[in-house]
């Protein structure tokens, strides 16, 4: 009997310095963290390789392109199950292949890529949505896709997905400090509404309440601090006209309500004559930033930013509950308003047509409760401040 236990422990001996050999021979080659890497983000990785090659074949093909992926690609693991993925690849359109012919050389059918996304390993039942900061560049350097001049007239455009995956407020890091940006294709069934759920700002897009798209990032001639172009500026003051109020500007900036702490706010940023005046969370955008234009005799005359077009009574109405409009200058008595102080920082805006006030409907809090008119009962849902 002791002898066959001695034979099974030196069984077991042998099995076990076998097993400790392969396992150093494995950490000295780094084979071993090589797999492991690969067997904890194979997930990811195809995950981001899918997105990636969605994208660019909406943005660059369509139809018949191909997009293939180099076996260089690396992943980094970061806070909360969110594993970074870059590499390279090739895409290549065949559309434009069969039209061109044999002739044409292959760079011009075939381009190099470079890409990174963001995989969130923890939301994988949900489909594209746990992929963002999709990036590539088909030129290969700093992902973002840097398409060639004749591609876009001389413009250098960036491509990138974000999400708010959560319904919260996410931003994603790219620069368009000097960028047009415009939305090319939302992937959430959330509203994306610029303004509302996506917007842009030095440090990058951000995108809330649920909202999942991809963006594009051109540069442009001439552009101001948000990314619009001189061309969309001038035509919308072109479109603005001469027909606006003569007077000092008094006050330039957002109108905030004492109750909300929201600012009024043109709808859908609607340049139309007839669009909704509301209140909504601000984000320094045009539509929620207004001129307040001395007219004399204690009067003035409020003009949306965005839009040029003067804050007024709906349908020259006077009774409780009558609507909050833009509509172009025309100096009649539902377009003159009285600033009048109620208490520190805050005044009421009084119709000089009938003596009633802006009011947020219902004394909401919500984004999107409409604005209107109504006695003055020292509410602070009747109350505004003219600064941040």
């Amino acid at each position: 009997m002791s002898s066959n236990i001695a034979i099974g422990n030196a069984a077991q001996r042998r099995l076990l310095y076998a097993v400790s050999t392969v396992f150093a021979l494995l950490l000295a080659s780094g084979n071993l963290s090589k797999v492991s890497a690969q067997g904890s983000g194979a997930w990811a990785i195809v995950q981001a390789q899918r997105a990636v090659r969605e994208q660019i074949i909406n943005q660059e093909g369509g139809g018949g392109s191909t997009v293939t992926f180099n076996r260089d690609t690396q992943t980094e693991s970061r806070a909360n199950s969110v594993v970074r993925v870059s590499g390279t690849g090739t895409f290549s359109n065949n559309n434009n292949n069969a039209r061109n012919g044999a002739g044409r050389n292959n760079a011009a059918r075939s381009r190099e890529f470079s890409y990174e996304a963001t995989v969130n390993n923890r939301n994988r039942n949900s489909g594209y949505s746990n992929v963002s900061d999709i990036r590539y560049d088909l030129r290969g350097g700093r992902p973002g896709s840097n398409r060639d001049n004749n591609d876009r007239g001389g413009d250098r455009t960036q491509s990138i997905h974000c999400a708010s995956d959560d319904g919260r407020r996410h931003t994603c890091a790219i620069n368009v400090t000097n960028g047009n940006v415009r939305m090319v294709n939302q992937k959430s069934g959330a509203l994306c509404v610029q303004g509302r759920t996506w917007g842009f700002d030095q440090t990058g897009i951000w995108v809330d309440r649920g909202c999942r798209a991809d963006f594009e990032v051109s540069g442009g001639r001439g552009n101001d601090n948000y990314g619009r172009d001189n061309n969309r500026d001038n035509n919308r003051d072109n479109n603005r006209g001469s027909n606006r109020p003569d007077g000092r500007v008094t006050y330039s900036g957002p109108i905030m309500n004492r109750h909300s702490d929201k600012a009024l706010d043109v709808t859908e940023q609607g340049m139309q004559d007839g669009a909704n005046i509301q209140q909504w969370s601000y984000a320094d955008q045009p539509n929620q930033n207004w001129e307040v234009i001395d007219l004399g005799n204690n009067e003035i005359a409020i003009l949306s930013r965005h839009s040029g077009k003067a804050l007024t009574v709906q349908g020259d109405r006077d009774n409780n509950g009558a609507n909050i409009i833009q509509r172009g200058w025309n100096a009649t008595p539902q377009q003159r308003w009285r600033m009048e102080s109620v208490n520190g920082d805050y005044y009421r805006i009084v119709s000089v047509d009938n003596g009633k006030c802006l009011d947020v409907t219902q004394q909401g809090k919500q984004d999107g409760a409409s604005i209107q008119l109504w006695d003055y009962a020292n509410q602070a849902n009747q109350q505004w401040r003219f600064k941040r």
